[in-house]
């Protein structure tokens, strides 16, 4: 037996021997099916093995930024991430935190939240371990950062993690811009890299007095004070960032801000991971002093004929108020006729009617040049810079649809000149119009009523919409056909409509007379008292009560191009600039703007009614019942049309002279338009009154305010006209169309223009819209609402 048991022990131990052999090292048996491979960091046999952590990284913001606590402050809750030897994160468990120094910045060992001081334990009375913090004991005497300044660490399996610094220090009360005055060198062992030049050499200090050129740079400079005790040194790491318009500035990590674009910014100030940014100031990059429009091949040219459907391209170079190139910029194109020739926004006119246009290039807040409210005009930003003007000629002729109403008619008469013999049909409306405006894509037309707005479509020549919550007079229609201004005397508003609702109202007044910016961004509104208003997408609704010689405006034309307006009056004819009046507010670097939009830049004793400008920019043409038409000549505009070059506290000014031509074949009694071509070569007058069958014309001069007022005799073919009373030309110049009253006709007045000298009018034919009186039955209605739209090319 005993024999036996030794023959099965040594089976047993050779078979233990074979199998050690036999089996790889690495491999574990752990039970059948059971096999775990074990794979080492060198890839070798040995080492540290994959999966099993090698390294911490605690709280990684904080170990660039670190973290700066008041004294008595609680910190944040520290995070620990564990890495393998490949990277890959791993799980962590059994943390403990630590400090450099506990009595300067303590530490919860558990959840490593630290504490700007020490921390309670064994407080007693119910009071949680590691819920009060109390100041540094002792608080440091010492000014220099290392008496400040300790380390929090974590371990696990024996494994440290990165330092994570936290200065502690007394309460921050402020922090203040620039570079303090105990900082007398670079290397000053009273300064700290965010308070001097230390950082980059050739960087120097901003000081926020003037704009930085595009792509220079200056280092931004704090103090932070604690009380009157300047605590830059002790109060940890500063990041610099900007609030508002991006795009103005970039700053690198050590404070080092680079110009980018245009426009005004506000600095901020973070210290290390503090909860909330200071505002500490502006930056600004200086804008543009001079924009150049050029027609691609066509350099130095001011005036251009482009065929139609041709595209004309331009280029668009701009300088600085230091006189330094600008790259970048985000341009509005314009154009003051975008019905026939509109300009794209990639910089080009196409051409697709025949008429004429003035081109300019702008650089307008908020997309190009923008600033903080309390900044706009200080050193420029914040305003508006317009190009040079090119003018562009399309020849050709097409026809025209039109559109008659009348005030004392139910009915609209659509007439088609691209139809032969189309004699139109009368479309009934909802109600009697009061007022008729049309888009300039000439799709739709907005009637007004005292019942409310009619919509009317030109495609199928019928009523789309009624909104009976939009009573009273539309006035107006933005260039790019989004929004009307109405009015409503009896709920004394002003009202812009988009989309057949109200979005933007103003209470307590009544509109007289609307005009429009060409890119849609600025309305101005005349009302019945001495308050100007002024919509813009900058700044809302601003009022301005009227301080020049006339304390109630009748009528405004937006200036050609659109650096202002002027407003017609019964004493005056006044010019208001685009640029605001910019003055300090508040003194300080930089100040705190206070800012008058709209400021009174031109007064002429011209007394007018209605008022328009020439597209050739050089004519602001009015017209008087009881003085005749009037003619104030702007010579230049330069300097006036870039508002980032106007000092503060200096009012923008518009040099003008001026001439009147007396009525002497009509007697009006009250203007209703003053209607010049869009080749500014003549302008039409139309008026209620006594009209003795005549229309009077104006011929402007080129160089001066002394045209020449003439009169044409209407056609007596369809009756006795006695008086014109509204009128509209067709695009292409080649006709001016104008209702009168006598014979209740249209007239189709048709122009010649010769290779030098005034063009000729003459009546040609008329049109018998018919409309049917709704004041005296069976009796036919003035045509006193007239608008167009070009229909297709002819020739």
């Amino acid at each position: 037996m005993r024999l036996f048991s030794i023959h099965i022990a040594r089976r047993v131990l050779g078979l233990a021997v074979v199998l050690f052999f036999a089996l790889p090292f690495g491999l574990s048996v752990v039970g059948c099916g059971h096999k775990t491979t074990v794979v080492y960091c060198n890839g070798g046999d040995s080492g540290p093995i994959v999966g099993q952590l090698t390294s911490l990284q605690l709280s990684p913001t904080l170990s660039v930024t670190g973290e700066s606590l008041n004294y008595g402050q609680i910190g944040s809750t520290l995070s620990v991430t564990g890495y393998d030897c490949k990277g890959t994160s791993v799980s962590v468990s059994s943390v403990v935190y630590g400090t450099s120094n506990m009595y300067l910045a303590d530490i919860n060992p558990s959840t490593g939240q630290a504490c700007g001081g020490i921390w309670n334990r064994n407080t007693g009375g119910g009071i949680a371990n590691y819920t009060v913090c109390s100041d540094p004991s002792p608080i440091p005497t010492s000014n220099e950062a290392s008496a400040h300044t300790a380390y929090l660490t974590a371990t696990a399996n024996g494994v440290a993690s990165n330092a994570i610094p936290v200065y502690v220090h007394a309460p921050v009360t402020s922090i203040k811009f620039g570079k303090g005055t105990d900082c007398t060198t670079d290397q000053d062992t009273t300064c700290c890299p965010a308070d001097s030049t230390t950082v980059i050499k050739d960087a120097q200090i901003y000081d926020m007095s003037s704009c930085i050129s595009q792509n220079d740079y200056r280092q931004i400079a704090v103090q932070i004070y604690a009380g009157t005790s300047n605590i830059t040194c002790q109060a940890g790491k500063v990041t610099f960032g900007t609030q508002g318009a991006s795009g103005i500035v970039t700053l690198d990590q050590n404070g080092v801000a680079t110009a980018r674009l245009p426009g005004s910014a506000t600095l901020t100030a973070l210290l290390s991971n503090s909860a909330n940014a200071s505002s500490i100031g502006y930056f600004s990059t200086c804008p543009p002093a001079s924009i150049v429009l050029t027609p691609v091949s066509h350099a130095g040219a001011t005036t251009l004929e482009v065929p139609l459907n041709n595209t004309q391209p331009f280029t668009v170079t701009a300088t600085d108020t230091k006189g330094a190139s600008i790259t970048g910029l985000s341009y509005t194109y314009e154009s003051t006729t975008p019905q026939t020739i509109p300009a794209a926004s990639t910089g080009s006119v196409t051409p697709v009617y025949p008429g004429a246009a003035n081109i300019v290039a702008k650089c307008q807040p908020p997309t190009c040049n923008p600033a903080p409210s309390d900044q706009v005009g200080f050193l420029g930003n914040g305003t508006t810079a317009i190009s040079n003007n090119i003018g562009i000629t399309t020849t050709g002729t097409s026809s025209t649809a039109i559109y008659i109403a009348s005030t004392d008619s139910q009915y609209i008469y659509p007439k088609d000149f691209s139809t032969v013999n189309e004699s139109g049909a009368l479309v009934k409306l909802p109600y009697v119009p009061n007022s008729m405006v049309i888009t300039q894509d000439g799709t739709t037309i907005y009637l007004g009523s005292d019942q409310g707005m009619m919509t009317f479509l030109t495609a199928s020549n019928a009523v789309s919409a009624f909104n009976a919550s939009i009573q009273g007079k539309v006035l107006s229609v933005s260039p790019d056909g989004t929004t009307v201004v109405t009015t409503d005397p009896n709920r004394k508003t002003v009202n812009l409509v988009t989309s057949g609702a109200t979005v933007s109202s103003y209470a307590g007044a009544v509109a007289t007379s609307a005009s429009w910016s060409p890119d849609s961004t600025t309305v101005y509104i005349t009302t019945s008292t001495n308050v100007l208003l002024m919509h813009t997408n900058q700044n809302n609704w601003t009022s301005t009560t009227l301080n020049g010689s006339d304390t109630t405006y009748t009528d405004v034309t937006t200036m050609v191009p659109d650096i202002g307006a002027y407003f017609a009056g019964s004493v005056a004819t006044e010019g208001r600039s685009f640029c605001p009046l910019s003055t300090v507010s508040t003194a300080g670097t930089p100040p705190v703007m206070a800012n008058t939009y709209a400021p009174l830049a031109d007064t002429q004793p011209l007394p007018n009614e209605m008022v328009t400008a020439t597209n050739d920019s050089h004519h602001i043409l009015g017209a008087s019942s009881s003085k005749g038409v009037s003619d104030l000549y702007l010579a230049d505009t330069t300097g006036q049309d870039v508002c980032t070059t106007i000092s503060n506290g200096q009012s923008p000014a518009f040099t003008s002279t001026t001439a009147v031509k007396a009525f002497t074949q009509v007697t009006p009694t009250s203007i209703t338009g003053v209607l010049p071509a869009s080749n500014s070569d003549i302008a039409f007058v139309t008026f209620n009154g006594t009209g003795n069958g005549k229309l009077p014309y104006y011929i402007p001069s080129t160089s001066s305010p002394n045209g020449a007022l003439n009169y044409i005799t209407l056609s007596t073919a369809g009756g006795t006209p006695a008086t014109p009373v509204a009128g509209v030309w067709a695009t292409d110049n080649d006709t001016f169309y104008v209702g009168t009253t006598g014979d209740n006709l249209v007239h189709l007045i048709t122009l010649t223009y010769p290779s030098s000298g005034a063009p000729t009018a003459t009546d040609s034919s008329q049109i018998t819209p018919a409309l049917p009186s709704s004041s005296v039955s069976g009796s036919v209605a003035i045509p006193n609402m007239i608008v167009q739209r070009p229909r297709k090319v002819t020739s």
